[in-house]
């Protein structure tokens, strides 16, 4: 059986010879950006799964601090793209506020009570293919 994210398919459908060296032959580029639209959603993704996980219940503050803890463990790591960690901490930590006061504001998430985060579910579309994702919050 064959198992899918959107991910993937949507790498096929941007480029084969891509999702060939990635899917098909698991091989990861040799050098890793440290900072990008990629590293800064995940940053902001972890802070926030720390903010509505359950089991982790961090405050707004608390999330803010994750993720500018993160950005400190990355610049320790590569001083020598401190720089450029600096300025991306500084819209991240922009877009995080940002969206804590939007929810002062609106109230948006009131009520939700969050079971789990990053929960992987897998569906099945034919006898040989299956899709996987993950909920990244679910009510």
């Amino acid at each position: 059986m064959i198992t899918i994210s959107n991910s993937e398919i949507q790498t096929f459908k941007d480029c084969r010879r891509r999702w060939y060296v990635l899917y098909y032959l698991a091989k990861q580029p040799s050098v890793q950006q440290i900072t990008g639209a990629t590293n800064l959603g995940t940053k902001i993704h972890a802070a926030l799964e720390g903010y509505y996980n359950p089991a982790i219940k961090l405050s707004w503050r608390e999330a803010c601090h994750a993720l500018n803890m993160m950005y400190e463990l990355d610049m320790n790591v590569c001083p020598d793209a401190e720089e450029a960690l600096v300025k991306e901490r500084e819209l991240a930590s922009t877009m995080l506020v940002g969206y804590f006061d939007w929810l002062a504001e609106t109230g948006a998430d009131e009520g939700l009570k969050v079971l789990s985060v990053e929960r992987e579910i897998v569906v099945r579309l034919t006898d040989d293919v299956s899709l996987r994702g993950r909920l990244d919050v679910e009510p």
